[in-house]
This record gives C-alpha cells, sequence and structure tokens, in this order.
C-alpha cells in the first residue's frame, strides 16, 4: 500500500504545481507566450491526473480481487463488464467489500466517468454525445461549472476537492 501512498501525495505536488503556474500567471500574463497554451495544457494536464488517480484505485481493487480470488470458485473474468465496473461486482459478490460503506465511492464513481468522457473523446474535447454524461458527472461532484464547450476545465480548488475523493478512497481501502 505503500506505493499507493506515495503515488497520492505525488498528485497532491502535481495540483499544488498547478495552482502555483496559475497564480504566476494571474501575476503576470505574459510570462508565458500563448495563453491559449498554457490553459489548454493547464487542463489536459489535471485531466491526466485524474486519470492517474483513477489508475490508482483500480490498481488497488485489482490487488484485492487477486487475494478474494484464491478463496472462490469464480474469477474476475467469470463476471460481465470490464474495468471498474468488474472489479466492483466481483468484489461485492465475493462480500469483501461493501461499496455502500465505502466513503466518497458515489464521488469516486463520477470522478472516475469524468475520466471515461476524457479517455475516450478526442485531445480533451468532450464529444457531443457524451456531454451529458460528463455534465451528470460533474453534477454529482458538484462542480456544474467545469464543462466549457466541448473542454473540461477543473479549477485547482476542483482539483484539490477531486484529489481528497481519491485519498478517502484509497484509505478506505487500505484494510478491506
Amino acid at each position: 500500500m505503500d506505493t499507493y501512498w506515495h503515488e497520492i501525495r505525488a498528485y497532491k505536488g502535481e495540483i499544488e504545481d498547478i495552482a502555483a503556474k496559475l497564480e504566476e500567471f494571474r501575476r503576470d500574463p505574459s510570462c508565458f507566450a500563448n495563453s491559449t497554451h498554457f490553459g489548454i495544457g493547464l487542463s489536459n494536464r489535471a485531466l491526466l491526473i485524474l486519470v492517474g488517480m483513477c489508475a490508482l484505485v483500480e490498481s488497488r481493487l485489482y490487488e484485492i480481487a487477486k487475494e478474494e480470488q484464491s478463496k472462490h470458485a469464480f474469477t474476475v473474468e467469470d463476471i460481465n463488464g470490464q474495468g471498474i465496473t468488474r472489479l466492483q461486482k466481483y468484489l461485492a459478490r465475493s462480500k469483501r467489500i461493501d461499496f455502500g460503506n465505502v466513503r466518497k465511492w458515489d464521488k469516486f464513481k463520477a470522478a472516475y466517468e469524468i475520466r471515461n468522457t476524457f479517455v475516450h473523446s478526442y485531445g480533451g474535447l468532450v464529444e457531443t454525445k457524451l456531454q451529458p454524461k460528463a455534465q451528470e458527472a460533474l453534477n454529482a461532484l458538484g462542480m456544474q461549472d467545469a464543462l466549457f464547450g466541448h473542454r473540461i476545465r477543473f479549477t485547482f480548488t476542483q482539483m484539490r476537492d477531486i484529489h481528497e475523493i481519491f485519498n478517502v478512497v484509497l484509505e478506505e481501502l487500505r484494510n478491506v
């Protein structure tokens, strides 16, 4: 579990770095040659941090599922679905984790939906067909204002809030 804590702390540092760059830009916009590239770059960086934090939780769930498979006649591969959905079904069915009792799990799932929107869109632009799901997930996170046209742009405060969701979920998964 130490790897997970090292990584989640590293992501916190990345988020703080984004905050520092935004503050630097507010003080002196001319310090960045192209403000459009700067803004899009930070936006995509924030979303890549989200993707990385999702991977941490998914990796932890795979680890738990692997431990659990030796105790049951069924495996993760026997469960329909893929990724987080499959892992959640497997770990719930095996009675290893009651996800209803995992603090902030619903918020994590909303953040994971944003991850899916970003990963399955093109270059950070949210496809029109994915916008309703993205908006629903952002609403669940209380971040309705993060969708600007076809782009998700989190504030650094929102990124801190998202980081806290992942921190709590990983803590909940620490001793299951």
